[in-house]
């Protein structure tokens, strides 16, 4: 799952939670002091006001552990209030809380408030035992159970997690190359041209074709042709750099985005990078005995771009490099400039 979606998720989740913990004790206040017990009525208060302010909180930090602190900070001072009882149903609140906390912190943290949560149960049953059972069978029977009741929510969760990263994978990837999506390639451009407007850096595209790719697949067949695309792939991977995305906009057509500049230091600007993947792809060797060339065009983000109009100028630049002969770089000028 994104990582936006599944802070949605767990702010949902947590800001519920805590609603319904709030509303849970305020409706125990009247219980509690009917039946003479205004202490434990004043600490229903006061645990439905702070789970009160908790989804609150939730709701305004989005994404943040922090989250479920205070649900299982109340869930801690509940059991040590409820334990003094000595009944052993007071437990039974806790059992929510494994499913409920690694699905707002995730599987590894969730285990550990789980099992922090265990502690405490085990320290008031061994302290202040239940009438229903001796020490030592309420310890095993509530130890044994939330034990079963956490790993089942431990499993479910890391299933659930990598069920919807291998959906969020489906979604943003090319099947054939690994390379990001049309769709996805074009969102993260969006995201970088916006990241840009509010912080000011250097953005360029490179837009990548493979030269006279037709032929080969018809010469040599579509098994072929599928064989040139990832192997252009995965050296664009090799060449990159950190924090540059690859993407396969259709076809024989590759994309990258990378934050340097069009031209700059030699070596480290985007010219230099695409020139860098038209040698690599010039090296290749393809059982078919063939060589492949590409052709790139290389734009620098301006004033007021949109994905659409990079994009425009980085094929502009690849095609009159193509016009040029082929196996070249094109690098678009400021439009500014005219």
């Amino acid at each position: 799952m994104a990582r936006s979606s599944l802070d949605r998720h767990r702010t949902r989740l947590a800001v519920a939670a805590s609603a319904i913990g709030a509303m849970a004790c305020f409706a125990f206040i009247g219980v509690n002091r009917t039946r003479g017990a205004p202490l434990v009525a004043l600490v229903d208060l006061g645990l439905g006001l702070a789970l009160a302010a908790n989804a609150v909180f939730a709701w305004r930090n989005r994404g943040s552990r922090a989250i479920a602190a205070l649900p299982v900070g109340g869930m801690i001072v509940f059991l040590v209030i409820a334990g003094t009882h000595r009944a052993l149903a007071s437990y039974l609140w806790a059992y929510v809380m494994p499913p409920l906390v690694m699905a707002m912190v995730g599987p590894a943290w969730g285990l550990g408030l789980s099992a922090l949560i265990l502690l405490v149960m085990l320290a008031m049953l061994r302290v202040v035992p239940p009438t229903e059972l001796d020490p030592a069978s309420a310890s095993l029977s509530v130890g044994a159970s939330y034990l079963v009741t956490t790993l089942l929510a431990w499993l479910y969760e890391r299933a659930r997690l990598d069920h919807e990263a291998e959906l969020d994978r489906l979604s943003t990837r090319d099947d054939l190359t690994g390379a990001l999506n049309r769709r996805a390639f074009r969102r993260a451009l969006a995201a970088a041209l916006e990241q840009r407007r509010q912080h000011p850096a250097p953005l360029s595209v490179i837009l990548i074709d493979a030269d006279r790719f037709k032929r080969i697949n018809d010469t040599w067949g579509h098994a072929a042709g599928d064989a040139v695309l990832q192997a252009l792939a995965d050296v664009a991977r090799s060449v990159l750099g950190e924090g540059d995305q690859l993407g396969r906009l259709g076809g024989d057509e590759f994309a990258v985005l990378c934050r340097r500049p069009a031209r700059g230091a030699p070596g480290s600007d985007a010219a230099s990078l695409a020139d860098r993947l038209r040698e690599h792809a010039e090296s290749l060797d393809f059982a078919f005995g063939g060589r492949v060339t590409v052709t790139l065009g290389v734009a620098a983000a301006e004033e007021g771009d949109t994905v659409d109009s990079l994009l425009a100028r980085a094929d502009r630049a690849l095609y009159a490099a193509k016009r040029s002969g082929r196996n070249g770089v094109g690098v678009a000028g400021n439009s500014a400039a005219g």
